[in-house]
């Protein structure tokens, strides 16, 4: 979260009946009001803080997710039975019993003259393997490895040892920053909640499989008058700040309703 808090409100949208956005006054600037049908009480605009980058509504929206890519660069040909391994490691931080444990796949290779043919040896062995997590391609002894999925990224060594990557005369590249992306299924099933969070744990409100999510963020003063029902009751309100967070399906009309809100109180 940076600079902000972490809320103590955030619930997942994905489906339009769950939250029902509902305006009254008119909504610009710091007029009107806002309300989130059966998850909060109604919210003047005004009473949302500004936070750290200027808003009053921090919109992230959802960004596409890059699997992950390294070459490989060959530049002397292999002896006979030289072991390639190729390692995934999982980004997916699910709690579960086989979940983050590396995947460690081994090719031998045969006698290679050059780069070039133990570029195209590795690619073979590698694409001939029906259960290997990456796709290879290859050129003039570059071996570009490919992640299947978003969910893991890739490292590739020579035999047994894991201290240096790759033998004496190969080198290795990162081409693509393996990520998540943002507002994703994959993003959102890994979030950390707070242990206090207030959070519907009815399966519609988990993030579904394969969505695409766009994130709201805000902040709102409050103030609240001491009504006793204790021993030394105060004269002075009590005051704080409240977060919140929603990550709505995109496109949806939860989505469509926040992002207007935003729009309307961020000037």
């Amino acid at each position: 979260m940076g600079n902000f808090s972490i809320p103590i409100k955030q619930l997942i949208a994905n489906k339009d009946n769950q939250i029902v956005v509902t305006t009254s006054g008119p909504l610009a600037g710091a007029v009107g009001q806002f309300t989130l049908a059966g998850f909060l009480s109604s919210v003047q605009a005004s009473q949302l803080e500004i936070l750290p980058d200027g808003d009053r509504m921090r919109v992230t929206p959802f960004a596409a997710a890059v699997q992950h890519a390294i070459e490989v660069t060959f530049t002397t040909g292999a002896a006979d039975g030289d072991v390639f391994k190729v390692q995934t490691d999982s980004l997916d931080l699910t709690p579960t019993e086989y979940q983050n444990q590396p995947v460690e796949k081994r090719y031998q290779l045969p006698l290679c003259a050059d780069a070039t043919a133990t570029a195209t040896a590795a690619a073979a062995a590698i694409n001939a393997d029906p259960h290997a997590l990456v796709i290879a391609s290859h050129s003039a002894g570059v071996l570009t490895l490919g992640a299947k999925s978003i969910t893991y990224f890739i490292l590739a060594y020579a035999s047994e040892s894991n201290v240096t990557l790759l033998p004496a005369g190969v080198t290795n590249a990162v081409t693509v920053q393996g990520t998540l992306g943002t507002g994703t299924y994959d993003t959102l099933k890994n979030i950390e909640f707070a242990k206090n969070v207030d959070f519907d744990r009815n399966a519609e409100y988990y993030p579904a499989r394969g969505g695409e999510y766009n994130q709201y963020y805000w902040e709102v003063n409050w103030i609240t008058v001491d009504l006793g029902g204790h021993d030394v009751p105060s004269l002075l309100p009590a005051s704080g700040r409240t977060a919140f967070q929603i990550w709505a399906v995109d496109g949806g009309a939860v989505d469509t309703a926040l992002d207007a809100i935003a729009t309307a109180v961020n000037v």
